[in-house]
């Protein structure tokens, strides 16, 4: 089993400086601003897009961003990216960052808001000259229960939910009606 802790590798500093760069790639994302977005990429980044297929380059992202904005009327407008949970890992001199995302969305047409969808990112961080930089962007939907990431042996069929006896200080789950 693999030490899951790496707090000592990845200074402080670093972190604070990529959850920045995570929050500057949600905001640019989140209010249209291709300028902000494409400055969190290398030149030579990419993103996956919704389809799964990778967008290499500025011009390329680009394009995939302003498809996912204006491709449909208010389907991207009002969303927010949330992020949960970052790890880092180093990978050489580079890091990857894993985290949960949801996306609730305001619906401009119905005053309403609702969830729009939740999974997560595995994505390739690299500095250069002091900052941090995407060089891989992929979001993990989650669409099938084959997106979920899941260690433990996956769940199947009916589960069978137990009362729990309270009158000891432990919850355990006794199986019996009372």
């Amino acid at each position: 089993m693999s030490d899951p802790v790496y707090y000592d590798s990845i200074s402080v500093e670093d972190r604070l400086k990529i959850q920045e760069l995570f929050a500057r790639y949600a905001w640019a994302l989140d209010t249209g601003d291709t300028e902000n977005f494409l400055a969190c990429f290398t030149d030579d980044g990419w993103l996956s897009s919704v389809g799964g297929e990778r967008r290499v380059g500025h011009e390329a992202i680009a394009n995939e961003v302003y498809h996912l904005w204006y491709g449909r009327k208010n389907a991207f407008f009002g969303r927010l990216h949330l992020l949960s949970h970052l790890i880092l890992t180093p990978e050489g001199d580079d890091v990857r960052a894993k985290a949960f995302f949801h996306i609730p969305q305001y619906a401009v047409d119905y005053m309403n808001t609702f969830v729009f969808g939740i999974g997560y990112w595995d994505n390739l961080l690299t500095k250069i000259d002091g900052r941090w930089y995407f060089k891989e962007v992929h979001p993990v939907p989650f669409v099938t229960a084959d997106h979920i990431p899941w260690v433990g042996e996956k769940p199947t069929g009916d589960v069978e939910v137990l009362p729990m006896d309270h009158t000891i200080d432990k919850h355990v789950f006794t199986g019996e009606q009372k």
